[in-house]
């Protein structure tokens, strides 16, 4: 992968990494990751996609395509695509860290809920309805459990809740969820 504009402390890293632990190391995803986030700070959306998936690929052969770390890898691809309106790789993305973190993690966990609640929003960018509804209230029950109704988390579960209610010419629910 040929990433282009990198400083050149990234550049050395990645390939001291490389040259040291082979390309297929944790470290040498992180390195990737470290600087698909710095591309993404930059606005530099492409090559910060390029560095996220080579990040996601080295660290599936490297820990296993269930381990936590490919699940946030595959969660912050997700967001990334998301923020430059590509829903629907947002949505394969983020179904992979939701698989993942349903693996990894117990029954209900913070990760969880947070994936559920994007991935509702993001399906509901794009009109699958039926499926965001399944997410978003699977994520505001899971949030009222774990943090309870006055944490900010469930007021973002809450409020996109609504707006899918409103979607779905549901009005009386969404007042009822206002309130």
């Amino acid at each position: 992968m040929k990433l282009t504009h990198l400083p050149s402390e990234f550049q050395e890293a990645l390939r001291i990494n490389r040259r040291v632990r082979g390309d297929s190391h944790p470290e040498v995803g992180q390195t990737l990751e470290n600087i698909a986030n710095s591309y993404a700070d930059l606005g530099e959306t492409g090559n910060a996609r390029k560095a996220f998936e080579e990040s996601l690929r080295v660290r599936t052969v490297a820990l296993g395509p269930d381990h936590p770390d490919v699940g946030g890898t595959a969660y912050d691809l997700a967001t990334l695509v998301a923020d430059a309106n590509d829903f629907p790789a947002a949505i394969r993305y983020g179904r992979r860290a939701l698989d993942i973190y349903r693996h990894a993690y117990p029954r209900e966990h913070p990760d969880i809920a947070l994936v559920l609640n994007m991935l509702g929003y993001w399906e509901l960018r794009v009109g699958q309805l039926e499926v965001a509804d399944q997410h978003l209230s699977e994520a505001l029950g899971m949030r009222a459990h774990l943090v309870g109704d006055q944490d900010p988390s469930y007021g973002s579960s809450l409020l996109t809740l609504g707006s899918l209610r409103i979607q779905q010419q549901r009005f009386s629910e969404a007042l009822l969820l206002a309130q």
